[in-house]
């Protein structure tokens, strides 16, 4: 990926972060160009955990640890 060669960050990180972006209106994408645009839409950025359940659901997985993560996966360990 061309932008994770140009700022020295690793392709999950720039995914993430584009994932990120895409998901608060921040930024669309242009399928004919095949480029990422910024964007501003006309909401609450703040909302997108609030509004999103199984993001929140996985966020509070990785903050008590059943996640284990390296650079190209996500393991979920046990749940109990």
């Amino acid at each position: 990926m061309a932008l994770a060669r140009a700022t020295g960050l690793s392709t999950a990180d720039v995914e993430a972060g584009i994932g990120y972006l895409a998901a608060t209106g921040k930024v669309g994408y242009d399928v004919l160009a095949q480029e990422w645009f910024p964007r501003e839409l006309p909401w609450d950025t703040s909302r997108v955990e609030a509004d999103n359940p199984r993001l929140k659901a996985a966020r509070r997985l990785v903050a008590d640890g059943c996640v284990r993560r390296d650079p190209m996966h996500a393991i979920l360990m046990n749940i109990t």
